[in-house]
């Protein structure tokens, strides 16, 4: 297809990070392909998800080889060459939760969630491959590459048409009702709580484009959860609303060994929590942290703004790999998110 265009491409066999190196390799099965193009584009292509220049976490950081395949009237030609592939910043592989929390006192034990899911880079795939549908995906790509019949309306003008587009229309409707339940299951990985019931969910973007690059999706649902009553008020686990935390058990904190990720990476949960009429928000200040070093950086900021709690949360890996002495700095970062799972917010009866 490149060459259609009359763009110069080399193959690229890429190594794991996780297998041999590129000089130590038994078999093809120990590489990766890939194509890259004279003007230093990579194309990858490990699932129907894979977009322009974003590559597996499993193939950063490697010393990979070219390929310059050329066929002629002479025979081919076979030319190799060296190239290097890049970690990713933390700043492409980023995951954005906005929530608004519904509480109603009348209701205490019900809390009605609106969620708004932005996710770039390497952070998309296992939430493409959990919720896309696909006839959605296909109808999204069809309309991006200027298609102006889809495969229904083929199928419709050919003789046995009407037949195919019925098997069809059966198996899209059955994998809408198992996507929505593959939606509940997320939304309770993410937030380690149990669904009591899904309002709604949609994919709005597939993020399959380089110039659309978001992964994004929302969704209603409602929980019994995050809620005591004391007395005539009410305390709300706030740090529990963006999800459980990674903690690091008392045997696993002396560690002499690197630290190895998948890949930088960036969270931030925008919260919003509207305050119920006749009650006032107490307990902002102390959702208040900041901690920032070479490993990471775990930083939250809590405000009322007019009748609304605002809580912000960003928390960052900044590399994929950390060598053992920096160990000690990225428990910090890890302890300050696991502290701030035990925050709370009073709303107090005026």
């Amino acid at each position: 297809l490149f060459g259609e265009f009359g763009i110069n491409t080399q193959f690229v066999l890429i190594p794991s990070k996780y297998g041999p190196k590129a000089g130590e390799v038994m078999s093809t099965g120990d590489l990766s392909l890939a194509l890259l193009t004279e003007d230093n584009h990579i194309f990858t292509a490990e699932s129907v998800f894979d977009s322009p220049d974003v590559i597996p976490y499993y193939l950063e950081g490697q010393q990979a080889t070219t390929l310059d395949y050329r066929m002629g009237m002479g025979g081919a030609k076979s030319e190799k060459g060296s190239y290097s592939t890049n970690y990713s910043q933390a700043s492409k592989n980023v995951h954005i939760e906005d929530l608004v929390y519904y509480f109603d006192p009348a209701n205490s034990q019900k809390i009605k969630v609106e969620r708004k899911a932005s996710i770039t880079g390497l952070l998309r795939l296992d939430f493409q491959q959990q919720l896309s549908l696909y006839e959605d995906f296909y109808e999204e790509e069809r309309k991006g590459m200027g298609i102006e019949e889809s495969f229904y309306d083929e199928l419709k003008d050919s003789k046995k048409g009407k037949k195919i587009v019925e098997e069809y229309e059966h198996a899209f409707e059955e994998a809408r009702k198992q996507w929505k339940e593959n939606f509940k299951e997320e939304i309770e990985d993410q937030f380690d709580v149990k669904v009591e019931e899904l309002l709604s969910c949609k994919i709005e973007q597939s993020g399959i484009f380089e110039t659309k690059p978001a992964f994004k999706f929302n969704a209603q649902f409602t929980v019994n959860a995050w809620v005591k009553k004391a007395g005539n008020n009410f305390i709300l686990d706030a740090g529990k609303m963006i999800g459980e935390q990674l903690k690091i058990k008392p045997e696993q904190r002396d560690r002499k060994v690197d630290v190895y990720m998948p890949n930088a990476r960036t969270f931030q949960y925008n919260v919003s929590i509207p305050v119920p009429q006749g009650y006032t928000a107490e307990g902002l200040d102390k959702l208040n942290t900041s901690l920032d070093n070479s490993t990471g950086s775990f930083t939250t900021t809590a405000k009322l703004e007019g009748s609304n709690v605002k809580i912000t949360v960003t928390k960052v890996y900044k590399n994929a790999f950390e060598k053992a002495e920096k160990w000690p700095e990225l428990l910090k970062m890890l302890d300050a998110a696991a502290a701030f799972e035990e925050a709370k917010i009073m709303f107090r009866k005026s």
